[in-house]
């Protein structure tokens, strides 16, 4: 049950399957040093800053689109415009 509940942990920080095998097989080494775990973490996090800039910047382009919406109707709505320039490019 340990095994299990490591790797459902693990998927649950979002590390990938991969990561996941190497940090299982790390644990099981339990007297070698922890730099390759460290490695491991390090890439999760640089991985997970890189996700949270690209989520940051998606935010702020849906908020500047809903913004200059006009509140309108749809065919003159800035949300409905800027998913079809997106679309088309």
């Amino acid at each position: 049950m340990g095994r299990l509940n490591f790797i459902r942990h693990a998927r649950e920080l979002g590390f990938e399957v991969a990561a996941v095998r190497e940090l299982l097989a790390l644990s099981e080494q339990p007297y070698r040093p922890c730099a390759e775990v460290d490695s491991i973490a390090r890439r999760h996090i640089a991985d997970i800053d890189r996700r949270i800039a690209q989520l940051s910047a998606l935010r702020r382009e849906l908020q500047h689109s809903l913004d200059a919406c006009g509140h309108g109707r749809v065919g003159e709505c800035r949300v409905i415009e800027a998913l079809a320039e997106r679309s088309a490019a």
